[in-house]
């Protein structure tokens, strides 16, 4: 939160979607797929990131308006104080839904 609020930048909280069928390799290329995705989304240079994935202990830290549980992969983008949510990005875009998702940050952070 402090970087955050310093540098004037939100909170990027990015939660990865996770194998269910390791054995599977189809089903490893589509997660795959889908966290890459979701990792050309995230707007760096408008917010702080955060990357959850599943199992991370810290899970009970996070902010009261960013769920735990929700479709995966995701990014919630709160302001700095992480009080409240600026934008949210559900599955995997694409290159036009990543490039709204940005501008959407971008314009309701000021930058």
């Amino acid at each position: 939160k402090a970087s955050a609020g310093k540098a004037g930048k939100g909170i990027a909280f990015v939660f990865y979607e996770d194998y269910w069928n390791p054995n599977c390799p189809t089903c490893l290329q589509k997660v795959d797929a889908h966290n890459s995705a979701i990792k050309k989304a995230i707007p760096r240079s408008s917010a702080v990131v955060i990357e959850i994935k599943k199992g991370d202990r810290h899970m009970d830290k996070l902010p009261s308006v960013v769920a735990a549980t929700g479709k995966l992969p995701r990014i919630i983008v709160t302001d700095a104080a992480g009080e409240k949510i600026i934008a949210e990005q559900k599955g995997a875009p694409d290159r036009e839904a990543a490039k709204a998702f940005d501008k959407t940050v971008k314009d309701a952070i000021g930058k």
